[in-house]
């Protein structure tokens, strides 16, 4: 695992957001990974992949502020600040977030096991 499979790994997760690709991201998502929102609310992986399919979460436009990433062994992290345009249950807003994401190595694939989700 290189700091720029992570990065790739990123950017492509981030993408696939835009897209609404829901199976681009099933796969690129734990079984058990989970979005902790800046509510609070930690959503598991299916709940969330399912409420993007209905266009619950459209994320219009995401700009990449920063993002550090950490490695250890088979494991990493990142730290993302983006600016991103999303509709959120009806509501469009651009909000400032950051997302401090997990990473593992699993079986020649690179998977993100959680995200925690602020604002900044």
């Amino acid at each position: 695992m290189t700091e720029d499979e992570i990065k790739e790994c990123f950017a492509g997760q981030l993408a696939a957001m835009q897209r609404g690709d829901t199976a681009a991201l099933a796969l690129m998502l734990a079984e058990s990974y989970t979005l902790t929102h800046i509510t609070g609310y930690r959503q598991p992986k299916r709940e969330w992949l399912k409420q993007m399919g209905e266009d619950l979460f459209i994320y219009h436009k995401i700009e990449m502020r920063t993002l550090a990433v950490t490695i250890n062994a088979n494991r990493a992290s990142s730290s993302a600040r983006l600016i991103a345009d999303v509709t959120v249950y009806g509501s469009r807003r651009t909000w400032r977030l950051q997302l401090d994401q997990h990473y593992e190595a699993r079986q020649d694939a690179l998977l993100v096991t959680d995200c925690v989700a602020s604002t900044w």
